[in-house]
C-alpha cells in the first residue's frame, strides 16, 4: 500500500532513497543510516524492521531551526493514526555541525527539541499520564500522543548501535506501536532478548542498566531516551521542562 506525504517536511522511504525534494546532506545521512540499520549487526530489532518495510518516515532540521517541527510531528501522527495497523515511526534528522558536536552538547539539543516541541503542543497533556519523569508511567507526549524516543549522534565512541551517521538523529514512536510485543509478552521478551544479545557482540558491553520496559517501577523512560557512551548510570534530574499551566492543571 502506498501511504499519502502529508506534510512538505515528511518523506518515504521512496522519496529519501531517489533524493526527492531533500538536501544533499540529508540524502547522504539517509544513506548512511539505511546501511547501518540494515546491517543484520544492529541491535535494535524494531527499527531494522521499520525500515525494511518501509514504514518509517523521515524529516530534517536545521541546528535551532525547529519551526516546523510541531507542524511535521503532528502530520506524522495523523498518519500514524490513520494506518494504525503499521509500526509508523518517525526519524528526525537534525544538519550536522561544520564541526561534530560533544556527547554533553547534543544531550542538550536534544532535550531543548523535545522541550521546544512540548512548547508548541496546543494538545493539553493527557490526563492518564503522569506529568513527572521520575515515575515508571511518565512518557513524552505530543498531540496526546505518549511516544518513547531513541536518539543517535555521532559522538558515541563506545555505543555503536547509538551511532546512525554525522546527524544528530531523533526516532519518535507511538507507545502504542508496541502492542503485542511490550516487555512482558513472549514476541516482546524475545526480541529483547535478540537486541541485548547483538549489542554485547557489537559494543562489548551489555545493555545499559537504566534499559528496560515500560512501566517497569525500576526504571525510568526519559533515562533511555539518550544514553550515556558507556554503562555509567544516568543521574540528575531530567532535563524535560513541562508548561506552567500543565502543572497548574494537575494541581
Amino acid at each position: 500500500m502506498k501511504l499519502p506525504r502529508l506534510a512538505t517536511n515528511l518523506f518515504t522511504q521512496e522519496q529519501m532513497v531517489e533524493g526527492v525534494d531533500i538536501p544533499p546532506w540529508l540524502v547522504s545521512e539517509y544513506d548512511v543510516f539505511r546501511k547501518v540499520v540494515l546491517d543484520p549487526s544492529f541491535p535494535c530489532y524494531f527499527g531494522a524492521i521499520g525500515e525494511r518495510n518501509g514504514e518509517l518516515r523521515y524529516t530534517y532540521t536545521d541546528e535551532n531551526a525547529w519551526e516546523d517541527l510541531p507542524n511535521t510531528l503532528r502530520d506524522f501522527l495523523i498518519l500514524s493514526r490513520d494506518y494504525p495497523e503499521t509500526r509508523h515511526a518517525l526519524a528526525l534528522f537534525v544538519k550536522p555541525a561544520p564541526k561534530p558536536h560533544s556527547l554533553e552538547k547534543y544531550q542538550a539539543q536534544f532535550w531543548e527539541i523535545l522541550n521546544y516541541l512540548h512548547e508548541h503542543d496546543p494538545t493539553p497533556w493527557p490526563t492518564q499520564l503522569p506529568s513527572d519523569p521520575e515515575s515508571p508511567l511518565w512518557e513524552f507526549c505530543f498531540d496526546g500522543e505518549p511516544m518513547f524516543i531513541f536518539s543517535s549522534t555521532p559522538a558515541y565512541t563506545k555505543r555503536i548501535s547509538r551511532h546512525l551517521g554525522d546527524s544528530l538523529v531523533l526516532l519518535f514512536q507511538p507507545r502504542r506501536v508496541f502492542n503485542g510485543i511490550e516487555g512482558g509478552t513472549i514476541a516482546g521478551t524475545r526480541a529483547r532478548e535478540i537486541i541485548r544479545q547483538k549489542m554485547v557482540h557489537l559494543e562489548g558491553m551489555p545493555a545499559h542498566p537504566d534499559m528496560g520496559s515500560y512501566g517497569d517501577p525500576s526504571t525510568h523512560e526519559w533515562k533511555q531516551y539518550f544514553l550515556p557512551d558507556d554503562n555509567t548510570p544516568v543521574t540528575g534530574k531530567c532535563p524535560f521542562h513541562m508548561n506552567t499551566h500543565e502543572l497548574k492543571k494537575g494541581e
